[in-house]
């Protein structure tokens, strides 16, 4: 069970996969309280198909009668108790089962042209997206929308008794961006938070959803078809050009930000040369729903390579240029290790370059240096980190508190080198 707050998921279609942020969930489906003004706290359950609709305390009886009312509280608190314990033995037996399980080969899906065997048409044709099925564990719930009580206890209970959870198949697929994804990738941008929601979010998306040459949204798919089951954007990965976009003000807030931020003043040169470079470096995005598998980022790096060769050899001859990569810069959000441990980021900065042994021994020591940083820090996701330790150069950005953003540059060689690795990551063969 994957939740957050209700004003992002209230109506949203999301993917039922494992519980990720404790006991603060548990509450959002198990307790139902009051504000200081005696106001219904909006609360969200979990319901079939993975939709969390918005639920709210039915309002409370009123009465002169203290007594009356202090009975109407202690069977609220009741309910509520009954209801917590019913979510924790739900939310344990699922648990206890393999929360993902890959099954089956990647399948050639999504709106690129492909022959009946399955392989690219031809040089000129897009080259395929893909496509996949997870196993995810699936607590059995009500059929109804309907948010009555007794509905969501019926169905909270039902769950509880549940020996074993059913397991839910869903497929995924890669599709081209398109116009339809604009409000999907404006708030999957919001919520990652390389672009704050101050900033000119509905640019950003706006370039990404019309660049179809490079880039793949992550929807689930049709059962037995290709076409997207829904228009819900799960998940994306694009890159930009950031010469071909200097002018525009998205580009120059998160470019702006960059330099701003650096923990290490010293590597302001360095990075004011990848965000300046002539055409071509690309900032590369990266956002996703915190519950969609982790095991179709692999096939997602695969697939922006992928992209990439197509849109350089096929795209309009005034455009290809924009999608020539020699590196790519990408955004990780990472912890800082606690006060007393880890290495600074100055430690892993590197100065001027000197001949001979001196040199080799300098470089040495800088990619010593970075190995030690990337190691001491707390990656969100998993990926991320085997990319930045593969990295040919890392810088850490200032943050709140331990929270903070690494940057990383990647040429697509290494990207294409480690993709083995994070399918090995993923538990795949």
């Amino acid at each position: 069970v994957t939740l957050g707050p209700a004003p992002q998921l209230d109506e949203r279609n999301v993917i039922i996969g494992r519980l990720v942020s404790g006991a603060m969930h548990l509450e959002a489906l198990a307790n139902i309280p009051v504000d200081a003004q005696d106001q219904p706290v909006r609360k969200i359950v979990v319901q079939e198909c993975g939709v969390i609709p918005g639920w709210e305390r039915p309002s409370m009886p009123q009465s002169d009668n203290k007594k009356d009312q202090a009975t109407t509280v202690k069977g609220l608190n009741d309910e509520g108790d009954a209801r917590r314990s019913a979510v924790a033995q739900a939310v344990a037996a699922a648990m206890s089962k393999r929360p993902l399980d890959a099954a089956g080969d990647s399948e050639q899906s999504g709106k690129r042209p492909a022959t009946a065997s399955g392989a690219a048409a031809s040089s000129a044709s897009a080259p395929p997206k893909l496509s996949g099925m997870m196993a995810l564990p699936f607590l059995d719930g009500d059929d109804d929308d309907d948010d009555d009580d007794d509905d969501d206890d019926e169905a909270l209970q039902v769950a509880a008794e549940a020996d074993d959870p059913e397991e839910l198949r869903v497929d995924f697929s890669f599709y081209d961006p398109r116009e339809t994804d604009f409000h999907g990738m404006r708030n999957l941008l919001s919520d990652g938070g390389l672009v704050p929601s101050a900033w000119d979010v509905g640019g950003m998306a706006g370039i990404l959803c019309e660049q179809v040459e490079v880039g793949s949204v992550v929807k689930t798919a049709e059962k037995g078809g290709d076409a997207p089951a829904d228009d819900d954007v799960l998940g994306f990965l694009s890159a930009i050009n950031l010469h071909a976009h200097r002018d525009t003000k998205c580009v120059q807030q998160v470019c702006n930000s960059m330099l701003q931020r650096l923990a290490d003043p010293g590597q302001r040169p360095s990075l004011e040369r990848l965000l300046q470079a002539d055409k071509d470096v690309g900032l590369c995005l990266s956002e996703r729903m915190i519950n969609m598998p982790p095991a179709l980022a692999p096939s997602l790096y695969d697939s922006l390579l992928q992209d990439m060769e197509w849109a350089a050899a096929n795209a309009p001859e005034a455009q290809r240029a924009n999608f020539d990569f020699s590196r790519l810069l990408l955004v990780c959000h990472v912890m800082l290790p606690a006060p007393g441990g880890g290495t600074s980021s100055s430690e892993a900065s590197g100065g001027t370059a000197t001949a001979g042994g001196k040199k080799k021994r300098k470089r040495a020591a800088k990619e010593e240096a970075q190995a030690a940083l990337v190691d001491s820090l707390e990656f969100s996701r998993a990926d991320e980190q085997l990319l930045a330790a593969n990295a040919e150069w890392c810088t850490l950005l200032n943050g709140v508190g331990r929270s903070s953003q690494l940057v990383i540059a990647l040429t697509p060689a290494v990207i294409r080198e480690t993709i083995p690795g994070l399918h090995t990551l993923m538990g795949e063969s």
